[in-house]
């Protein structure tokens, strides 16, 4: 305030109302609402404002926080997307473990038919390429 002493009652006005464009666009606008008109809305108001050499310091990183919204949604966009990819691979790697459980018991149910079939009645495996010959005979089951 110091330096507008040397000014006009009318720039100072201007200054002022230069603030308050600012501060009311802030104040009715939403997060969502910063597309690329609102940003440019923003922009030149806020070039408008700092001409006047007011001390801009505790409003200029809510500003520049509102014109970067734009690069904000596409970073909220590509964690979104990713939170969705993630999410899917989750339901994969759990479809994986319920088939390698099914299969993990079909192959011990397996293992045990084999080892009953094998041991329980007296099996023995066979060449199947040697002749059949005579002799003493052998039984298999």
């Amino acid at each position: 305030m110091d330096c507008k002493k040397r000014r006009s009652r009318r720039f100072t006005e201007w200054a002022f109302t230069a603030l308050g464009r600012v501060l009311h666009f802030l104040k009715n606008h939403k997060w969502k609402d910063m597309n690329e008109e609102a940003c440019e809305q923003l922009q030149t108001l806020w070039d408008e404002l700092e001409m006047s050499r007011l001390d801009l310091s505790w409003l200029e990183p809510h500003v520049k926080s509102a014109l970067n919204m734009k690069q904000y949604l596409e970073k909220a966009t590509k964690v979104k997307q990713l939170k969705q990819d993630l999410l899917i691979l989750e339901r994969e790697i759990n479809a994986m473990k319920e088939n390698l459980a099914e299969t993990e018991q079909a192959f011990e149910m397996t293992r045990a038919n084999l080892i009953k079939e094998q041991l329980g009645f007296g099996f023995q495996e066979k060449d199947l390429n040697t002749e059949i010959g005579y002799g003493k005979p052998e039984l298999y089951i």
